[in-house]
């Protein structure tokens, strides 16, 4: 089955700027949702599709504060997109990008 990657960027909390790979199933999108290491519920805030078809997102912490996420939405359109070969963004996601597996297996 097909998988959609989605870049994802906390914003506030304890992970306040670390970025997730969340790859979901093409099928059945939902907006992501990440339990950060304090226990509390990150939701997707923002999410688009860039030019060149990847998706990304911004995940609020429910503490995050105003200044930290006008931060991150103005850092959020001006950051490039990450590698875009396949064996680069293998090499990128294996040293510093979790990657996160959401939906149903089968």
């Amino acid at each position: 089955m097909q998988k959609i990657r989605i870049e994802c960027i906390m914003v506030g909390g304890p992970e306040h700027g670390r970025t997730l790979i969340v790859r979901q199933d093409a099928a059945r999108p939902q907006r992501p949702a990440i339990v950060a290491m304090d226990g509390e519920l990150c939701r997707c805030a923002a999410l688009r599709r860039t030019h060149n078809g990847v998706t990304r997102c911004l995940l609020v912490h429910p503490h995050a504060s105003g200044r930290q996420m006008r931060d991150m939405l103005t850092a959020y359109r001006t950051t490039p997109t990450l590698a875009r070969s396949r064996n680069q963004a293998r090499s990128r996601q294996s040293k510093s990008l979790p990657t996160l597996h959401m939906g149903m297996s089968s």
